[in-house]
């Protein structure tokens, strides 16, 4: 479990007062994770149509 390369991440959740983050790493893998960790994580921007399915 964890984020592994060419896997999709979306951002669920985001906790304030710098708090961690929740993303879901695939299609079931949902992880909440520290923002220093967050920091050290490379994407590159997906866009969906905005009919197609999550």
């Amino acid at each position: 479990m964890g984020v592994v390369a060419e896997k999709p991440i979306m951002v669920l959740r985001k906790s304030c007062l710098g708090g961690p983050i929740h993303i879901r790493v695939g299609a079931n893998t949902g992880l909440a994770i520290r923002r220093e960790e967050v920091k050290t994580i490379v994407v590159e921007p997906l866009i969906y149509p905005l009919d197609a399915p999550l």
